[in-house]
């Protein structure tokens, strides 16, 4: 009996095994290379402060230490202003801002629904710095030069150069994305959601998706699994399949997602990863909510392509083909 009982705990033991070096393997051979993609480049910034603001020089540690938090932020309509006030800031005091406030806190006051006077009213407060006229005349200066940078990243000759080429039939679903990303008469709502003009996130990858001719149901993110999969041509693959896909190591080049792969919170939200640190995606309405009360994209930011970020995603939808 006891000897049983030893081959048994044997074979248990080796099971275990063999299942651990599967799971670590299976993620290790999807592993796709990606290129980190910042929207603004250190030449071009230095370009737009040097003479600009009294410090031009330190924009160097500003670029390299700070500019990289707002990566995840990238779906805030006016994120570039929260960018520009960021980078004043640390030319002003060689502080970062985020010190004193809370970067999550802070990006939520540039999700659209505040004006500009609101928002330096509830910073200040915050921060203890008072903006000048013509203090915020700079920053307006570049926050539109980031916003300028932030719209040409959305143009189908820059997305065709992230990350690695898949099946045809993606590409030209993302090359479709990118159109309705470009066209202003496309914006977010749930109401017109059927693409009359508008979409919201989850009838946006289905759409998408019929453009190529494959027949997947417009549901919502509840239930896009069952529905892709349905297709015979998508898989769902779960997050703890794909490794670290954190913010942080997606756009440090070091992820197993690959371009064309559809990330899904079914509780919420899901949109198209492009390689290279970017998305593209419905994401709100011009004042932040899910019905849009004006047909169209109001900001440039309902429908766009902005960097990757980790909205807890609980895995992908990959195109396998037939």
């Amino acid at each position: 009996m006891e000897n049983q009982i030893r081959k048994f705990k044997k074979y248990i033991i080796v099971f275990v095994a063999i299942l651990g070096i599967v799971c670590l393997t299976i993620p290790l051979l999807s592993i796709a290379a990606v290129v980190a993609a910042p929207l603004v480049t250190l030449d071009a910034l230095k370009g737009w402060v040097t003479g600009f603001f009294d410090n031009g020089y330190n924009v160097d540690d500003w670029f390299t230490s700070i500019y990289p938090k707002f990566e995840p932020y990238g779906r805030y309509p006016d994120i570039n202003v929260a960018e520009a006030i960021s980078c004043y800031y640390f030319l002003e005091t060689g502080e970062d801002i985020n010190d004193v406030y809370l970067i999550s806190d802070y990006v939520v006051n540039f999700d659209g629904s505040k004006t500009i006077n609101q928002i330096y009213k509830k910073i200040e407060t915050k921060t203890g710095i008072v903006f000048s006229t013509e203090d915020r005349e700079k920053i307006k200066g570049l926050s539109d030069q980031i916003q300028a940078t932030r719209k040409d990243t959305k143009s189908a000759k820059y997305i065709d150069t992230l990350g690695t080429p898949v099946a045809e039939p993606i590409e030209h679903a993302i090359a479709w994305l990118i159109d309705i990303a470009n066209n202003p008469s496309c914006g977010y709502s749930q109401i017109r959601r059927l693409g009359n003009p508008d979409y919201d996130c989850s009838s946006l990858m289905a759409f998408a998706i019929r453009s190529v001719g494959i027949d997947v149901a417009v549901g919502s993110t509840h239930t896009m699994i069952e529905q892709f999969e349905a297709t015979g041509k998508f898989v769902w693959i779960p997050r703890w399949m794909l490794g670290d896909i954190s913010a942080i190591n997606v756009n440090g080049g070091s992820s197993s997602l690959k371009r064309g792969d559809i990330l899904l919170q079914t509780q919420s939200h899901t949109e198209m990863y492009l390689g290279g640190g970017m998305n593209v995606g419905a994401h709100c309405d011009e004042y932040g909510g899910i019905f849009g009360a004006n047909v169209g994209d109001q900001t440039g930011n309902e429908i766009s392509v902005t960097p990757y970020y980790d909205d807890n995603w609980e895995g992908v939808l990959r195109y396998i083909g037939d």
